[in-house]
């Protein structure tokens, strides 16, 4: 299933266009990244609120760092189509998914 239009942002990287989305609930931020061409390569990132002196923020650049890693970690071969990730204080860590 692919990303709802509405809401979603796109970032291009290289020769790929990704779409992203983030949305906010009571544990975090979710972060969903996916390929515009391959709408089954997603990645599922759970962001920290953080704190009042290091709050989070999802911006294009936390979207680069998680796609670099994703990739990284095998995102996009046959075993990897989608990965989840916990994100806090500049460290990514592998999840179950939600």
């Amino acid at each position: 299933m692919t990303l709802p239009k509405k809401g979603r942002r796109t970032l291009i990287q290289g020769s790929t266009t990704y779409y992203w989305l983030a949305s906010g609930n009571d544990e975090g931020i979710t972060l969903v990244v996916e390929q515009a061409q391959q709408s089954e390569l997603k990645v599922v990132v759970l962001v920290e609120y953080g704190s009042s002196t290091q709050p989070a923020i999802v911006s294009p650049a936390l979207v680069k760092r998680t796609i670099n890693y994703a990739l990284e970690q095998g995102w996009g071969s046959s075993l990897h189509t989608i990965l989840y990730y916990h994100y806090a204080q500049g460290t990514f860590v592998a999840r179950m998914p939600f």
